[in-house]
């Protein structure tokens, strides 16, 4: 295999580190709150249920709404969240989130299977309020979310497309980041992968 060049390795140096960076690859079963990342500053929090991992996958053990935290010391003004999600049964709904610290605060963008949609909301104080939403007939498959943050302005991508776009200061203090399912089930839940923060 020949060197890689000069100007290409460049560029590769100037890609900024993950903040966080996990694949979920673990022994079957093991619990979010054991597990390690490939890269990050701390472990895995479950907020209202167990959460394992199956498969090289991240999802939860029962059914019911379920929210895992995963707490970076730092964050900059402006970053990115990447994850794929698996979703597996058509009436759940499967979010990532972000700004959080408990299951009462917290951002959170994400399909919402019921009602053929995605949809971003805000969670203050445990009430939630719909930011936005984009209308889209679901079908099971992957999905590769981006959420761009850039001080009050959130863009939130599926695939390469922008599908919502606000500006919010809830709680953007909080340095929870994470993802949350509802109506899953540990055999054929809808799940989740590749999650990613990194400095934009």
């Amino acid at each position: 295999m020949g060197s890689v060049p000069a100007h290409l390795m460049a560029v590769a140096n100037l890609a900024p580190s993950p903040l966080l960076f996990d694949t979920f690859t673990d022994a079957e079963g093991t619990l979010l709150s054991t597990h390690t990342p490939e890269n990050g500053d701390t472990s895995w929090v479950n907020v209202t249920t167990a959460f394992d991992t199956t498969g090289g996958l991240c999802g939860p053990t029962i059914s019911g709404w379920g929210f895992s935290l995963f707490d970076i010391a730092t964050l900059p003004t402006n970053y990115r969240i990447t994850g794929t999600l698996i979703y597996n049964n058509t009436d759940e709904d499967l979010v990532i989130l972000w700004r959080s610290s408990d299951n009462t605060t917290r951002h959170i963008f994400g399909l919402n299977g019921a009602n053929n949609r995605w949809f971003i909301i805000g969670t203050n104080a445990g009430v939630d309020t719909v930011d936005g939403t984009f209308a889209e007939t679901l079908t099971t498959g992957e999905y590769l979310v981006r959420i761009d943050i850039s001080g009050d302005t959130i863009d939130c991508y599926v695939g390469d497309t922008l599908y919502i776009s606000l500006a919010s200061t809830l709680d953007d203090l909080q340095l929870g980041i994470g993802f949350g399912a509802y109506n899953g089930v540990a055999v054929a839940a809808s799940r989740c992968d590749n999650i990613r923060v990194i400095p934009i």
